[in-house]
């Protein structure tokens, strides 16, 4: 670290940090770590202020507050003038692509001089002005790309963005570089609170962004749009596919067995070394990701001491199941047994006594897709208790059990459709960096 302390003495700022310290070492502007706007000056240096993130163009940088107008959101009215309308909420930021998901739409009523000014038009950009999470910075914006009779409005929580000249400002042009500030960390210096997230928005108004001339604006929204275009496809498909998968799961009907006749359930290890290891891998409920049902050993699972509770494995063709709330939907599938590794007692692990009668792939498509097991899931859960499912209750459910070639048949579609899902998420994943390209393409 010294090295580069004295390198900054010596007027090198810019000379590259070495992968293996940056979790240790970086580079912030001393006037980033001083507080100025208090009537008293505090002799005061912020060691831990994050670095703010500036644009590097080659236009001008004009102050966001110069170029549109905020308006805060509204919330339900008890006005004797009040009107019901559709209001867009922190919920429909949930793509976490900068657009608007319409799947959950509150419907509220309002006062009706409140919604003149708050009304939605298309082109106008929400900003999230509080929620986020320890792992979700405060700050997405998404763009309103309606062009209907149907009204909307949008909630306290959030804040409306609304360009003040069209001739000068593109709305477009304008989304997708606050979009690219969010997505490089550029809200983080102004967020603040713990647990609920706010934004500093007078800070939020002063961010200064590069304004080229309309027509360069317009060739950036139209490569842009041809990325949305694709993103967009690929959306549809993925939705496609995942009907389709439910539609093959939920397509029997053969009579259903109780699954306590063709299972283990969770197995405790007999591995003498890893009863003995001090040390080894801890897999929590929280691992597993709802929708793909993949673990992020990555992100979730670390290393820690033997907890003195039963030390359940999971044996090559296993099924996770997570019984407890939160995390009730939570499943995931073990192909091969990981060593040195132990699993939640939050789980259910699931393995078919025999493959050649129950295939454990197979089950895990009934967990994650089928309707009906995930009722008897529903209706095992207690009413007034803490929400979990038991051991019982699991070797209770009933579930359909084709024919084992009828079973190698499902599971080859079904891995098919996934592989597609993976391919297609691929492509809307990588859209990101290629906007990031063509922004920079434009202005710098």
């Amino acid at each position: 670290a010294s090295t580069y302390i004295f390198k900054a003495f010596d007027g090198d700022l810019d000379s590259k940090i070495d992968e293996t310290l940056k979790d240790n070492i970086s580079r912030i502007n001393l006037l980033d770590m001083m507080i100025f706007d208090r009537v008293d000056f505090e002799k005061i240096i912020n060691v831990k202020a994050k670095k703010k993130l500036n644009f590097n163009s080659k236009y001008n940088l004009v102050t966001l507050n110069e170029l549109v107008n905020f308006q805060s959101g509204l919330w339900t009215s008890k006005s004797t003038n009040i009107k019901k309308v559709k209001v867009l909420r922190n919920t429909n930021f949930k793509l976490n692509n900068g657009l608007l998901s319409y799947d959950d739409i509150a419907e509220i009523t309002v006062d009706e001089k409140q919604l003149i000014e708050r009304t939605l038009k298309y082109g106008d950009i929400l900003l999230e002005k509080s929620g986020g999470s320890d792992t979700q910075a405060i700050g997405r914006v998404v763009l309103f790309d309606k062009q209907d009779e149907d009204i909307y409005s949008f909630s306290n929580f959030c804040s409306r963005i609304r360009v003040n000249d069209k001739s000068i400002l593109n709305p477009i042009y304008l989304w997708a570089v606050l979009v690219d500030f969010y997505n490089n960390g550029g809200t983080i210096p102004l967020q603040n609170g713990i647990r609920l997230l706010n934004i500093d928005m007078e800070g939020y108004k002063k961010i200064k962004i590069p304004l080229p001339p309309i027509d360069i604006q317009q060739k950036i929204v139209d490569e842009i749009e041809k990325i949305e275009k694709i993103s967009l496809d690929n959306s549809n498909n993925i939705d496609k596919n995942r009907n389709d998968i439910l539609k093959i799961m939920n397509s029997f009907n053969q009579k259903q067995e109780k699954l306590d006749e063709f299972i283990v359930l969770n197995e405790e290890t007999k591995n003498p070394k890893l009863l003995s290891e001090e040390y080894f891998t801890y897999v929590d409920i929280d691992a597993v990701e709802n929708a793909t049902g993949k673990i992020s050993f990555d992100k979730q699972i670390e290393s820690q001491k033997a907890p003195s509770r039963a030390r359940r494995i999971a044996r090559s063709k296993s099924v996770l199941i997570s019984t407890v709330r939160p995390y009730l939907k939570a499943f995931a599938y073990i192909e091969n047994e990981l060593e040195n590794t132990i699993y939640s007692t939050g789980f259910a692990i699931i393995r078919s006594k025999n493959e050649d009668k129950l295939l454990s792939k197979y089950l895990y498509y009934l967990f994650m897709y089928n309707e009906n097991l995930m009722d008897q899931m529903k209706t095992a859960m207690p009413k007034g208790q803490y929400p979990s499912i038991n051991d019982k209750d699991i070797r209770n459910f009933t579930i359909h059990i084709p024919s084992l070639i009828d079973q190698q048949k499902i599971v080859a579609q079904i891995e098919e459709l996934e592989k597609q899902i993976v391919e297609a998420q691929a492509i809307i994943d990588s859209s990101k960096q290629q906007k990031q390209e063509i922004l920079d393409k434009y202005l710098k």
